[in-house]
C-alpha cells in the first residue's frame, strides 16, 4: 500500500507525463502546420526540433504505458525505448565525430537557413544525451530494475534544471551551444517533466522509497533537497542583482550571498530541529504507549497460558473418553457394515431368484401357449392327409373294378409326401430345441451342394438354377446340423414359390471372416407382400392362402438362428423375389 506522500508523487508523475506529451504534440503541430509560435512558444529564438517533438511524444507514451500496469506490454516498451535510444545516440555520434547520418531533417525540413547553424534541424548534444538517458531509464523500468531507472533519470532532471535556470536568468552558456544552436524552452521543460515522471513512477522502490518514507532521516532529506531546489534560483538571482544593480564585484557578491544564506538558513535549521523534536516527542509517546500495551499483552498472555493448561488437562481426559467412544463406534460400524453387506447380498439373491422365477414363469406360459397351438396344428395337419387318404381309399372301394387306380395312388402318394414333410419339420424343430450347439469347421460349398441335391426329386427342382459365391480367408466354425436345417428350409421355399415362367434362380452368397459370416439367400420368385413380412417368422403363419406348406419352415429357421446366437433379416418385393440376410458368429 502506498503512503499519502507516495500517492501524491504518483499523481504528480501522471500530470508531468500528460503535460510533456501536450508540449510534444503542440511542437509537432507547429512543424506540421509550419506555425513558428508553436515551435518555441515565443519564449526564445531557439525552437523545438521536429525530431525532439517526436521523441518527447514517444517517451511520454511509453511512461504512460508503464504507469497503466493493466495495459503493460513489455515488448512494445522495449521497442519504443530502443528507437529513442538509437536516434539520440546517432545524434550524439554526429556531435562527437562531426558525422552527418542524414537523420536531422528526416521528417521535417528547416525552411529558414541560419548561417550560424552548420546542420539545420539537429538537436543539441545536451538534448540528445537527455533522450539517451531517459530511454535507458524506461528500459530499466520495463525490466523491473527500478533503482537503475531512477538513478539514470536523475541526471536528466539536473541538466534540464540548469538549462531552465539559464533561460530564467539569461545565462546563454547554459542553453546556447554555439555551432549547433540552442536547446529550446519547450524541449527543456518537457525533458525536465519526463525525468521527474520516471523517478516518481515507483515511489515505493529504489531511493524514492527512502525519500518518501516517514522516518526522521527521510523527512530531513526532503527538507534539504527542497530547500536547495528553491534556494538555488534565489541565490543566483540575488548574485546577479548585486553585480548588475549594486555594482558589487563577483568576490564581494559571493561573500555577501554566503553571509545572507547562513543567516537565512538559521530559521530553516530551527524549523527542521523543531520538526525533528516534535517527531521525537511523538515517537517517545508512541513508545510509552507500546510499552504499556506490551505489559497488558504479557499479562493477558499469562492468563491465557493458565487457561490453556487447564484446557489441556480437560482435553486429555476428553480425548481418552473420545478414544473409547471411537473404538466402540468402530466396532459398531464394522458390525453394521457386515449386517448391511449380508442384507444386501440376501436382497440381491432374492431379487435375482425372483427375476429368474418371473422370467421362467413368463417363458413357461409362452411355451404352454405355443405347445397348445403346436399340438392343435400338429394334430390337424397330421389328420388332414390321413383323412384325405381314407377318402381316396373309400373311392377305390366304391369302383368295381377300379377305373382310376393310378390317379388315386398318385393322390395318396401326394398326401403321404405332405405328411412326411410335416413330420420332418416337426423333427427338425425338436432336434433344434433339444440338441446342444456343436461348433465344427464349415465347408460352405460342400454344405450348400449337399443340401441342394437332397431336393433333386422334388417337383420343379430342375426349373431353378443355383448360384453360389464364397468370399472367405479363414476357418469358420459353427453348428453344421443347424446350418443345414436353415439352408434346406430356404431352398425348399425357393423351389416351391418360383415363378411359372421365365428363368428362375437361387443365389447364395457367403462372406466369412474371423468374427462372423454373412449369408445372403436370394431368389427371383413370387415374393412376399410387405404386410406379411413382420409376421413371417411366427409359428404356422402362411403368407398366402394358396400355400400348401406347414407354416413351420421360417419359424424353425428363426428359432435355429437365435439358438446359434445369430440374426436373420428379410426383404421382399411382389413379383421380383425375396432376400434373406443371415449373420452368424464365428465360434473359433
Amino acid at each position: 500500500m502506498f503512503s499519502l506522500l507516495q500517492k501524491r508523487l504518483l499523481l504528480f508523475g501522471r500530470v508531468f507525463i500528460v503535460s510533456a506529451m501536450l508540449i510534444g504534440i503542440v511542437g509537432l503541430c507547429g512543424w506540421l502546420f509550419d506555425y513558428e509560435a508553436l515551435k518555441n512558444y515565443n519564449l526564445s529564438k531557439a525552437f523545438m526540433k521536429g525530431n525532439s517533438a517526436i521523441l518527447i511524444i514517444i517517451s511520454a507514451f511509453l511512461l504512460f504505458i508503464l504507469k497503466s500496469k493493466k495495459h503493460k506490454i513489455t515488448w512494445l516498451i522495449i521497442s519504443g525505448a530502443s528507437i529513442v535510444f538509437v536516434f539520440a545516440s546517432l545524434t550524439l555520434t554526429e556531435h562527437l565525430f562531426q558525422f552527418n547520418f542524414g537523420i536531422d531533417e528526416l521528417f521535417f525540413t528547416v525552411k529558414e537557413r541560419n548561417n550560424s547553424v552548420a546542420i539545420p534541424g539537429r538537436m543539441t548534444w545536451i538534448a540528445a544525451l537527455s533522450f539517451s538517458l531517459l530511454s535507458l531509464s524506461i528500459f530499466f523500468h520495463s525490466l523491473g530494475k527500478v533503482s537503475y531507472a531512477q538513478v539514470v533519470a536523475t541526471p536528466v532532471v539536473i541538466l534540464m534544471y540548469v538549462v531552465i535556470l539559464g533561460y530564467f536568468f539569461k545565462i546563454s552558456n547554459y542553453y546556447d551551444f554555439g555551432l549547433y544552436s540552442s536547446i529550446s524552452v519547450p524541449t527543456s521543460v518537457a525533458l525536465f517533466l519526463l525525468g521527474f515522471a520516471s523517478i516518481f513512477l515507483n515511489p515505493d522502490k529504489g531511493f524514492m522509497a527512502m525519500l518518501s518514507s516517514s522516518d526522521t532521516s527521510s523527512i530531513m532529506l526532503r527538507f534539504i533537497y527542497g530547500y536547495n531546489f528553491v534556494s538555488l534560483p534565489l541565490q543566483v538571482s540575488f548574485y546577479l542583482f548585486l553585480i548588475n544593480q549594486l555594482s558589487f564585484s563577483p568576490k564581494e557578491s559571493i561573500v555577501f550571498i554566503l553571509m545572507v544564506t547562513s543567516v537565512a538558513s538559521f530559521p530553516v535549521a530551527m524549523f527542521l530541529l523543531s520538526k525533528i523534536k516534535k517527531l521525537d516527542k511523538e515517537r517517545y509517546s508512541l513508545s510509552n504507549q507500546l510499552e504499556e500495551t506490551n505489559k497488558e499483552l504479557i499479562k493477558t498472555n499469562n492468563e491465557l497460558q493458565s487457561m490453556v493448561e487447564e484446557y489441556t488437562v480437560n482435553n486429555e481426559s476428553l480425548i481418552l473418553t473420545t478414544d473409547k467412544l471411537n473404538l466402540a463406534n468402530q466396532a459398531l460400524t464394522v458390525s453394521n457394515e457386515r449386517f448391511e453387506k449380508l442384507h444386501n447380498e440376501l436382497a440381491q439373491m432374492v431379487a435375482d431368484r425372483t427375476a429368474d422365477l418371473e422370467y421362467t414363469l413368463i417363458e413357461l406360459k409362452e411355451r404352454n401357449q405355443e405347445l397348445d397351438q403346436y399340438v392343435y396344428k400338429v394334430s390337424h395337419d397330421i389328420r388332414s392327409p390321413i383323412a384325405s387318404i381314407t377318402g381316396v381309399i373309400s373311392l377305390i372301394k366304391l369302383e368295381d373294378p377300379p377305373q382310376n387306380i393310378e390317379h388315386y395312388l398318385s393322390m395318396i402318394e401326394s398326401r403321404i409326401s405332405k405328411l412326411d414333410n410335416f413330420i420332418k419339420s416337426v423333427l427338425s424343430h425338436s432336434k433344434s430345441l433339444n440338441t446342444p450347439i456343436v461348433a465344427e469347421p464349415i465347408d460352405f460349398e460342400e454344405t450348400v451342394t449337399q443340401c441342394w441335391e437332397e431336393f433333386r426329386f422334388e417337383n420343379n427342382w430342375n426349373k431353378i438354377m443355383l448360384k453360389f459365391d464364397l468370399q472367405s480367408d479363414t476357418i469358420f466354425k459353427s453348428d453344421q446340423t443347424r446350418l443345414e436345417i436353415v439352408l434346406r428350409n430356404l431352398m425348399s421355399n425357393a423351389i416351391r414359390y418360383q415363378k411359372s415362367t421365365g428363368d428362375n434362380w437361387l443365389m447364395i452368397e457367403v462372406n466369412a471372416d474371423r468374427e462372423k459370416a454373412i449369408i445372403k439367400v436370394e431368389d427371383n420368385g413370387e415374393g412376399i407382400e410387405e404386410q406379411h413380412l413382420s409376421k413371417i417368422f411366427q409359428m404356422f403363419y402362411r403368407a398366402s392362402t394358396t400355400s400348401d406348406g406347414s407354416g413351420l419352415g421360417l419359424y424353425i429357421v428363426n428359432q435355429v438362428i437365435e439358438r446359434m446366437n445369430g440374426d436373420i433379416r428379410i426383404s421382399s418385393t411382389i413379383g421380383e423375389g425375396t432376400l434373406f440376410t443371415i449373420t452368424l458368429p464365428n465360434e473359433l
